[in-house]
């Protein structure tokens, strides 16, 4: 870790718009009982489902940042989107342009038409913030002229709209390499050396602290776990693509000069997207022994990930592991019934 390089970092993520939003830094915690079951694995959360907006998770972070131009160029409308389901980021940057006094407009790629919604989870809390609300059944890469003809017409309507989500991978990156300046402190501060950063992200979460990583040369290795359902605009559907992808974008931004090096970060990809039996006795599992809610899309599928990494032994007693907990808490509302099944409906 070069202690140097970490000041120059933040000089440089500090000359980024920026509003404050978020309850920063998130704690990290020790999780004894885990550790227990884990077989001596020394296991550690890292709380970013504590950040404020909303019902917390990483996106509130990267509020922060891809909300910092807009306020900069004094916007009064929000215009996001990305897929209906799950979707995270609407969600919790509907709640950050809210705090902002900003209008929303949620655009969302689906299939369905709007009365087949069901308002619930994520959808429901949109919904009592007023968020407008429109359905697209469009590709991904058509998705981006659709929200910025909508910024057009809004602009003859005398608004100031701001669009974000699928053309600034970028900002969300420089969010989560500020996370792992923040993350090395702390960690230096409990004299606590960790082995691995584990955490669900195919897209900017993992690409920042990726690109951090390697300009800090830390001594950790990350892995970051997909679940199947992120995708980049012209970009293969490939974890370790999609990640690369963004963490390039965002290094450029910053002006780093770094070369990234692909070996620093693993990644896992489900095959299938499905709530398991396996993944809800994970769920419960950390539920009734540290009383930490997992969803069953994204935390609940890199917890699984990481109980099958110490079962095979590539994770081994003695090693030092922070589980980053990226939020997701509505999604438990919205897939319920496939939780209930998958559980076995022992209530």
């Amino acid at each position: 870790m070069d202690w140097n390089k970490a000041q120059e970092l933040q000089q440089m993520i500090g000359r980024c718009p920026r509003v404050r939003l978020a309850y920063l830094p998130t704690p990290i915690e020790k999780s004894d009982r885990l550790t227990k079951q884990l077989g001596g694995i020394e296991l550690y959360f890292k709380r970013e489902d504590r950040t404020g907006i909303a019902l917390g998770g990483s996106k509130g972070r990267q509020c922060e940042f891809r909300l910092g131009p807009g306020v900069k160029q004094n916007a009064d409308t929000l215009i996001t989107g990305g897929s209906l389901c799950p979707n995270n980021l609407s969600l919790q940057t509907a709640a950050a342009a809210r705090m902002l006094g900003w209008e929303v407009y949620l655009l969302f790629r689906t299939s369905i038409d709007q009365k087949e919604i069901i308002y619930q989870g994520n959808r429901l809390l949109e919904w009592l913030m007023g968020s407008h609300m429109e359905l697209h059944d469009v590709e991904l890469s058509a998705q981006p002229t659709i929200m910025e003809n909508l910024a057009e017409q809004l602009r003859a309507e005398g608004r100031t709209p701001y669009v974000t989500g699928l053309t600034d991978y970028y900002l969300g990156g420089i969010a989560y390499a500020n996370c792992l300046l923040e993350i090395c402190k702390q960690l230096k501060e409990a004299s606590l050396e960790i082995d691995y950063l584990v955490l669900p992200s195919a897209g900017p979460t993992a690409a920042g602290l990726y690109v951090a990583a390697s300009y800090l040369d830390v001594d950790f290795q990350i892995l970051a776990v997909n679940s199947g359902y992120y995708e980049v605009p012209e970009v293969p559907h490939v974890t370790i693509d999609q990640i690369t992808y963004i963490a390039n974008q965002t290094a450029e931004h910053l002006q780093l000069g770094v070369q990234l090096d692909r070996s620093r970060i693993d990644t896992y990809t489900f095959e299938k997207k499905e709530v398991t039996e396996e993944r809800v006795n994970v769920m419960r599992k950390v539920a009734s022994l540290e009383g930490i809610l997992l969803d069953p899309i994204y935390t609940g599928a890199t917890m699984e990930v990481l109980f099958k990494y110490a079962k095979e032994g590539k994770l081994k007693p003695g090693d030092k592991v922070l589980f980053m907990h990226t939020g997701g808490t509505a999604s438990l509302f919205s897939y319920s019934e496939k939780i209930l099944t998958a559980g076995n409906n022992e209530c």
